[in-house]
């Protein structure tokens, strides 16, 4: 006899839940059956109880079309037993139909079906049902957009213990989101979430005791924390673990521990781990140095749209440097990238590139533009660059720049800072 397959087990969890107190009865033989693996055996025994109306059956039955066990799988038959069991009130049924609409799985997706099926089981105690419900409120999807009632059902989820509940709700009690900001709230249910192996919830819990947001200030109790997330494969945990290993603040410093948790990060696409990597090889911190490992991490994460990597790429262009030939031509390219999304220094770079044609055709106006946009971020070198070229331009020119200043938008950052 075959044995249960991972899916099996993660459903028998829910079957066996449902099934009523009173021994030996079909139901209870079918489930013996399915936790035995004889899927077979437990269709024969929930068959003809479905077939006569029996809800819990209805729903067992629906369970194994939906993971396909016994029978081949068939979303839209088990669409049809869920319905069957749930329009009897059966609220493991409801929140199964209310899954199969939200996502499409066996009938068209109807966010506004899901959420009515959610509501229904919400309301009948199911925990599921009621961190999905008050998602959906949250988002706005198949119902107004409702904040407030999203933390009242993320509440009647997280006092039952549901984890991701609890740490919806601690984020909606960080942002004062539907509830009145509250730091400490937030912490109390991270807590409770990372104590039950929620990853995000214990990086949270860890940023705010770097941060002593919520909580004492406390380094030993954040590494616990981020270090937890992080070995579950958090990719901003393995990051932020870098940065307090390489920088010794909340940890003492190990340039070695920290290229280990910046290039898990730099692997899984994290562009700020993959940019701290590339200046750990790019100085020979923690790791062997190595110019072109450290430009090909600096482009990774330029490509990914993190300004500080676009600028540092741009001058390893522009002096010819780190792995990388001479070219100005690419130096501008990186440097347009990174004054766009507004990083000062870029911008100065960017209007030194067009002051003095290279790589570029000289254009005082549109380096006038570029020192002025850089000085009003408080780069001291672009305001003298700025005035000096002031001189230089005519007044035509001038009002021209100064209409495109005021007219300037900066690009979305495409990465967290």
């Amino acid at each position: 006899m075959k044995q249960a397959s991972v899916l099996s087990v993660l459903a028998f969890v829910v079957l066996s839940s449902t099934v009523p107190p009173a021994a030996g009865g079909p139901l209870q033989k079918g489930t013996a059956a399915y936790r035995s693996g004889d899927f077979q055996k437990a269709i024969r025994y929930w068959q003809p109880l479905a077939d006569k109306g029996d809800a819990a059956a209805q729903y067992n039955l629906g369970a194994l079309y939906e993971y396909g066990e016994g029978v081949t799988r068939d979303e839209k038959r088990a669409a049809e037993w869920y319905r069957k069991a749930a329009e009897q009130g059966y609220a493991a049924a409801q929140y199964g139909l209310a899954g199969m609409y939200r996502d499409g799985r066996g009938m068209a997706p109807d966010p506004v079906r899901a959420a009515g099926w959610y509501r229904k089981a919400a309301e009948s105690g199911n925990t599921g049902a009621q961190y999905q419900l008050a998602g959906m409120l949250e988002r706005g999807e198949g119902l107004r957009l409702d904040e407030m009632s999203a933390a009242l059902w993320y509440l009647r989820a997280a006092e039952q213990g549901e984890a991701k509940a609890q740490f919806s709700l601690g984020g909606l009690y960080k942002d004062g989101r539907g509830v009145p900001k509250d730091p400490a709230k937030a912490a109390s249910w991270y807590r409770k979430a990372a104590e039950q192996g929620v990853a995000a919830a214990q990086y949270n819990l860890g940023a705010m005791y770097v941060m002593g947001m919520g909580v004492p200030q406390d380094p030993a109790q954040a590494l616990v924390w981020l270090r937890s997330a992080a070995n579950q494969g958090h990719v901003l945990a393995q990051s932020h673990l870098g940065t307090l290993y390489s920088s010794g603040r909340g940890a003492p410093r190990n340039d070695a521990e920290a290229v280990v948790w910046y290039r898990r990060a730099a692997e899984a696409g994290n562009a700020l781990a993959q940019n701290n990597l590339a200046a750990m090889y790019a100085l020979g911190r923690g790791v062997a140095q190595n110019a072109d490992l450290a430009a090909e991490w600096y482009r990774r994460a330029a490509e990914q749209g993190l300004a500080a990597a676009q600028l540092t790429l741009a001058g390893l262009y522009r002096m010819g440097k780190g792995g990388v030939p001479q070219d100005d031509g690419q130096a501008v390219n990186w440097l347009r990238k990174a004054a766009a999304q507004g990083n000062a220094a870029a911008r100065y770079g960017l209007g030194e590139m067009y002051e003095y044609g290279l790589g570029v055709e000289a254009d005082l106006r549109q380096a006038y533009i570029l020192y002025s946009l850089a000085a009003g971020a408080g780069n001291e070198n672009a305001a003298r660059n700025r005035e000096r070229l002031a001189g230089e331009l005519g007044a035509g020119d001038l009002v021209e720049a100064q209409r495109a200043i005021s007219s300037w938008q900066e690009t979305p950052a495409t990465v967290e800072p």
